[in-house]
């Protein structure tokens, strides 16, 4: 299977990146590198022979296609294209499947000590909002990664935290549930100790 992540040094691209890696699949990337900290994280995967960074200019075709919270390369075809959260792609040809997640937390993302920087406002950690809503982000990618192998998948797929499934006592058509492996908190401890020791990374 052929398979490119478009952005992949956003921070939940970079994560979709390594665990594929560790999959053993061969991935290719598109991103622009245009901040220091895109540049840092790229050198976590230059000397991976399964990984290839590509240019835009590029005309190719893939089986799968990851958008993370870009826009769909005029230069790129594929079968099967998968968007992870924010813009709407229209006029594709292949099967598109939109992915509507929910707060997702983890290492590399925006963030400060108090909370996850998320669209543009602060979400304290200790918030009702975080603790009922969030996911971490490795729990995400392992389910995210089973849509990659999936057929017939819905168009439209909403993630969701399972605690805010149980809070609200709603099941909603074509969403996926899921639930913490550990507590919450200490994966928030987790992220917290990554940041102190790579601060100086974090930046935009």
């Amino acid at each position: 299977m052929s398979l490119l992540i478009v952005n992949c040094f956003h921070w939940i691209g970079f994560h979709l990146v390594d665990h594929l890696l560790e999959e053993g699949y061969e991935v290719c990337g598109m991103d622009d590198l245009g901040s220091e900290k895109k540049e840092n994280l790229s050198m976590f995967f230059g000397r991976n022979d399964s990984f290839k960074l590509i240019s835009e200019k590029e005309e190719s075709e893939f089986d799968t296609v990851i958008v993370v919270d870009d826009v769909f390369p005029a230069t790129i075809s594929s079968k099967k294209t998968i968007e992870i959260g924010f813009n709407s792609i229209e006029g594709r040809e292949g099967q598109i499947i939109q992915v509507t997640v929910p707060i997702l937390f983890g290492e590399w993302m925006p963030m400060s000590e108090e909370g996850i920087i998320y669209n543009d406002r602060l979400i304290p950690f200790e918030s009702e909002e975080f603790l009922t809503e969030a996911i971490y982000i490795n729990d995400f990618i392992q389910v995210f990664s089973q849509l990659i192998k999936a057929s017939n998948l819905s168009n439209n797929i909403m993630v969701c935290s399972q605690k805010c499934r149980d809070s609200k006592d709603v099941s909603l058509e074509n969403s996926i549930y899921i639930r913490d492996n550990v507590p919450i908190e200490e994966k928030v401890e987790e992220v917290k100790r990554h940041y102190q020791r790579y601060k100086d990374f974090y930046g935009s």
